[in-house]
């Protein structure tokens, strides 16, 4: 976490301001903290937060999303915060949409205190503090990198921001592939794509054959983790490490979820699961060599908007030309790298790619390939390829 995102507040001490509502204190805004006792108070916290303020409440999580409800009830109100009929007649391109986010980030100012992933019943200052509602990996799944060395500070988050992810991590996949359920983000791609999870179970199964215990896997962007434990599927009776990583601290968050809720149903002790710090491409992986690599990159030529798309934009083919140049370096001899790609971009995209896999002296040994509707377009078909490749210097 970064210095800049600590905040002082009088009567708790240092909190940690996640960057994604950094927003919310520009203006520094006049903070007041309304205690267990004080949550019945509703007046006084939409008051305080109609003025500009920011309110934190700290009470059990059902007395907390009670007053959330209360203020959800105001909308009418919240709605002319911001002298909503002046910036209508001033500016036309004010359009619902925006009002929406307005609102929402109107409610943003509800917040709570949140210290070792637990929602604070009271506040810090209390010599009762206590803890009620716990959320695994809180910090990487509000998109923010931690290191080992960190001093974890409290966090401060909108209320609304701990629901959202709440109501992320309780609707559940149905893999039948698999027979697992797997919890999921709005910035991870979600496992929904059964064809090219089969793609890549073919894939495997053919590389099973080729790749002796013990066996080291890196899943390269690793999502919501379900290309590690399809791997622990293929390969349960061997002995195996997966390494994951991905960019995104929320993809290695729920990564973790759905590996401490599938793992032991898919596999028995010789297989583990291991997930790195979030980084860029190869950067949390150091110096180790791996027998397989699996990447599912994005596929989409377009830069991506928003932290979502990162998974499915990549601007001129970027991140797997990046990847290909690399990979070499981390692929044991004879090792695989079992990568996806779809011809949404046209055939021209494909084709690219098989002069990449030539300039970084990589090799294909099978594709396999399915042609599938287009999600992205309802009207569009594509062919989704799953190619198995090998380096031609170590083959």
């Amino acid at each position: 976490m970064e210095e800049s995102g600590k905040l002082q507040i009088r009567h708790i001490g240092n909190v940690y301001l996640p960057k994604k509502y950094a927003h919310l204190i520009w203006n520094n805004p006049p903070i007041k903290i309304f205690n267990h006792k004080e949550l019945s108070q509703l007046d006084n916290i939409f008051n305080h937060i109609r003025r500009g303020g920011l309110s934190i409440v700290c009470g059990p999580w059902e007395k907390v999303l009670e007053v959330l409800s209360y203020l959800q009830k105001k909308k009418r109100e919240f709605s002319s915060i911001g002298n909503r009929r002046k910036l209508l007649a001033e500016e036309h391109q004010y359009t619902r949409p925006w009002f929406e986010r307005h609102y929402q980030e109107i409610l943003s100012r509800l917040m709570v205190i949140i210290q070792d992933d637990h929602i604070l019943v009271t506040d810090l200052a209390s010599k009762d503090s206590g803890e009620d509602t716990q959320i695994p990996y809180l910090i990487e799944l509000l998109g923010e990198f931690t290191d080992a060395k960190d001093k974890i500070l409290p966090l401060l988050v909108p209320v609304i921001g701990i629901q959202e992810i709440q109501n992320n991590i309780r609707r559940k996949t149905h893999n039948t592939l698999l027979g697992i359920e797997m919890v999921n983000h709005n910035n991870v791609l979600s496992p929904i794509s059964q064809d090219t999870i089969e793609l890549f179970h073919e894939a495997l199964q053919k590389v099973s054959y080729q790749l002796a215990s013990p066996i080291e896997v890196l899943d390269m962007g690793c999502g919501s983790g379900i290309l590690s434990l399809l791997a622990v599927k293929i390969f349960a009776f061997s002995e195996m490490r997966i390494t994951a990583t991905d960019i995104l601290p929320e993809a290695i968050a729920i990564t973790k979820i759905n590996v401490e809720q599938n793992l032991r149903n898919l596999a028995g002790e010789l297989v583990t699961i291991e997930a790195t710090r979030s980084g860029d491409l190869f950067q949390p992986i150091g110096t180790r060599h791996f027998h397989l690599i699996m990447f599912n990159p994005p596929w989409v030529i377009a830069r991506p908007k928003s932290r979502a798309e990162i998974a499915i934009y990549d601007e001129d083919q970027n991140t797997i030309q990046r990847f290909l140049s690399e990979a070499s370096e981390y692929l044991n001899k004879n090792g695989h790298i079992i990568l996806s790609y779809s011809d949404h971009s046209g055939a021209e995209a494909i084709e690219k790619l098989r002069i990449y896999f030539e300039k970084s002296n990589f090799e294909i040994e099978n594709i396999y390939k399915r042609r599938i509707q287009s999600r992205q377009s309802r009207q569009k078909w594509e062919t989704i390829f799953v190619f198995d490749i090998k380096n031609v210097e170590k083959g």
